[in-house]
């Protein structure tokens, strides 16, 4: 597996982090794994923010890719309505012990954009 670590900024400030996952011959599907913004900074429209900008550069960097997945922790919440407000849905399975979410790349162009500072 291939993994990318990037940061989440405001500015020049460090405010979130996640990481890409490619599967070896699964150029089709890609994972996004520990996302998280710093308890200081949300609730203020970065996680859509964030999302919005990662389906972007997965569009433009690896086009095969048709679908983005992820997994929550199942007492989060908070992050349940996030994905579920993005247009992720739940697949029924779980990954890495968590309840697996999927949003295809096709039905993100769909999303209303994401809220301007």
């Amino acid at each position: 597996m291939t993994v990318t670590p990037l940061g989440i900024y405001a500015g020049d400030q460090i405010i979130g982090f996640f990481a890409l996952l490619h599967e070896p011959g699964r150029g089709d599907r890609c994972w996004i794994i520990h996302f998280l913004i710093d308890s200081r900074h949300q609730r203020r429209g970065y996680g859509s923010a964030a999302l919005h900008a990662i389906v972007a550069m997965l569009k433009e960097q690896y086009p095969h890719c048709q679908s983005v997945n992820l997994t929550v922790n199942p007492s989060n919440h908070a992050a349940q309505h996030l994905y579920r407000r993005f247009g992720f849905v739940e697949t029924g399975e779980e990954a890495f012990g968590e309840p697996w979410y999927r949003l295809p790349l096709e039905e993100q162009d769909k999303m209303p954009p994401p809220p301007s500072e």
